[in-house]
């Protein structure tokens, strides 16, 4: 089932879903939505005692204007930094060599897929700023380095994204798996992990 990301309050009903958890809070996560069309260079910057794991994922308006088959499956790309440029530059740019705006232009085989008729190194940003919403989860980096491969694998297994898929792989931190990590973290009992 696809996370939707429209709130605070769902990515919270969907971890405590999938997690099975009792209590699910988000107190030590910074939650932000930034809708399309949105700017990337108004996206606040990364503070340098924070991470972030990321989303973009194609707006409502997007689906409903391109009709597509499969509207469930709308996220493009999660992914996680401690850099404020890898959040709010480098995935608009074509010439970054790992940036979602130049895996649009590299896969045109999924342009049908997503709804694209044209996009080329001098639009592909303004393509991102008008059709994708981001939520952007900030994460302290005391909590970031434990926790935030973590929460971007969640996210990548929930949603599916058409770039760096699903890994399908169960990470480990020091020895415990990612979801055993996930759930102390949401509970807020990381200090009584083995």
């Amino acid at each position: 089932m696809p996370l939707s990301l429209g709130s605070s309050d769902e990515i919270a009903k969907s971890v405590q879903m999938q997690l099975k958890l009792d209590n699910c809070s988000f107190e030590r996560f910074k939650h932000e939505r930034h809708p399309a069309p949105h700017n990337a260079t108004s996206i606040p910057p990364l503070d340098r005692q924070d991470g972030a794991v990321y989303v973009f994922s194609l707006s409502d308006k997007y689906l409903q204007e391109h009709q597509l088959r499969d509207a469930s499956r709308r996220v493009l790309k999660v992914g996680k930094t401690s850099g404020d440029s890898r959040l709010r530059k480098d995935h608009y740019n074509p010439l970054v060599r790992s940036s979602l705006a130049r895996s649009l232009l590299a896969h045109r085989s999924l342009w049908s897929a997503l709804g694209i008729g044209h996009i080329d190194t001098s639009d592909v940003k303004q393509w991102l700023e008008d059709n994708t919403d981001r939520d952007i989860i900030r994460i302290s980096l005391a909590d970031y380095d434990l926790f935030g491969t973590n929460l971007e694998n969640y996210i990548k297994g929930i949603t599916g994204p058409y770039f760096e898929g699903s890994t399908g792989k169960i990470v480990s931190v020091r020895g415990i798996t990612s979801a055993v990590v996930t759930k102390a973290f949401l509970n807020g009992t990381t200090d009584k992990m083995p």
